[in-house]
């Protein structure tokens, strides 16, 4: 029996390996912590680098939600960029000498680098099921 949104002949995408869905969920986790620890953390003077957490959050938890439902596998590959951003951006908005706002970007920088390194780095298996 068929639900009237699906046919058995239509191929469905398998949703990404738990490992990945794993590691996606935490790289999301941490997208939203980036967002609000602009607040947590105090902005310190640093309006640009504010902004950085909220847009760079937002895309690192879009990106890993993305990988997670296997929507977009290639997300890795964006969460590892911004990874290495994140992890710069101290340098580049000059709050290096605000301790825990830079801990903070050095830690969920690397974190974001390697949760995007797990899981498979292709298109999840097309499957045809009854």
């Amino acid at each position: 029996m068929t639900s009237p949104t699906t046919s058995p002949a239509q191929p469905r995408l398998d949703p990404a390996p738990s490992g990945a869905r794993g590691a996606s969920g935490l790289a999301l986790i941490l997208g939203l912590w980036f967002i609000i620890s602009a607040w947590v953390l105090g902005p310190g003077g640093y309006a640009g680098s504010v902004w950085n957490n909220v847009v760079v959050g937002i895309l690192i938890a879009v990106f890993a939600w993305a990988r997670m439902n296997a929507a977009m596998p290639s997300a890795r590959w964006a969460d590892l960029l911004l990874g290495i951003w994140v992890f710069f951006s101290p340098w580049i908005y000059g709050y290096v000498a605000d301790q825990p706002r830079f801990i903070n970007s050095l830690c969920v920088g690397v974190l974001v680098f390697v949760l995007s390194l797990w899981g498979p780095g292709r298109a999840p298996a097309v499957v045809r099921r009854p």
